[in-house]
């Protein structure tokens, strides 16, 4: 029954059937593919955003050791002045520790204000590759449905071709005796 089936097959069916079927073949594969490297793609710019987020984190520590330094050194460079004008013991000394703790505080205020804002921008970049990624997975996913849908009805002829008696793909069910 199969090779009689085969046999009544013109041939410009069994070429048009074939080229369907290849082409939803090639259609798929490179949804797959595009897929595949649309999440390398993602990772790969998920990976260089956390690079990125480790040397602004390096970066703020190093200017916070040293604003650390410089006040240190403008606490000595104040009380060396204080000491040499003989005020050490007076108010002179509050006022020049204050000041350099004020000064301090200030630029590391605004150095983790920084921080926290490249922080929010990592944040978006990293949502923004997932959701490319994701995106990107959608279109591939769209254009294969889509390739379906312009090839259903080759797809069709394929089955009623194949099975010629009963007018397409259908599903029989037998008893058990």
């Amino acid at each position: 029954m199969f090779l009689e089936t085969l046999a009544a097959i013109s041939a410009v069916t069994a070429i048009q059937a074939g080229t369907a079927v290849a082409g939803a073949g090639v259609a798929a594969y490179g949804v797959s593919q595009q897929s595949k490297y649309q999440k390398q793609s993602s990772q790969a710019s998920q990976v260089a955003e956390d690079a990125r987020r480790r040397a602004a984190r390096l970066d703020a520590l190093r200017k916070q050791r040293e604003i650390i330094r410089n006040a240190q050194v403008a606490r000595a460079t104040g009380l060396s002045r204080v000491a040499a004008q003989g005020a050490q013991f007076g108010s002179a000394l509050s006022g020049v520790e204050g000041q350099v703790a004020g000064e301090a505080g200030v630029m590391s205020t605004a150095v983790r204000g920084n921080l926290g804002i490249a922080e929010t921008i990592f944040d978006a970049n990293a949502v923004q590759a997932r959701a490319q990624g994701q995106a990107a997975t959608g279109q591939a996913t769209y254009a294969f449905g889509k390739e379906l849908i312009q090839n259903a009805p080759m797809i069709a002829k394929i089955g009623s071709s194949l099975f010629p008696q009963t007018g397409g793909w259908t599903t029989t069910t037998t008893k058990a005796a």
